[in-house]
């Protein structure tokens, strides 16, 4: 049961990290500074621009743009905006559900 219980709780965190945009932004950091230790100026500037790009999506998907990016309680309102629409979602196919008897 327990076994089964850290085996849970392992693929719930694998999913939440691979969900992370902050993630995906270090994985590609560091394959930019991989590719660009051959030292060419145009892989420097397209790693530059791709960066720039994804903080900037990073920043603007972001609740309020002034809030902190690395605030710890920012996954948790992205789960409690999720579980708001599954609510929402249930409540729906409740009402479609009692309409149909």
């Amino acid at each position: 049961m327990l076994r089964e219980q850290n085996k849970r709780l392992a693929k719930q965190a694998v999913r939440e990290v691979f969900r992370s945009r902050l993630f995906w932004l270090m994985v590609a950091g560091g394959v930019v500074l991989d590719l660009a230790r051959e030292g060419t100026w145009l892989l420097y500037l397209a790693a530059g621009v791709f960066l720039f790009l994804m903080v900037l999506g990073f920043l603007f998907s972001r609740p309020s743009l002034f809030s902190n990016p690395f605030d710890p309680f920012w996954s948790l309102e992205e789960e409690a905006r999720g579980l708001r629409r599954e609510v929402r979602e249930l409540k729906e196919e409740v009402r479609r559900l009692r309409r149909g008897r």
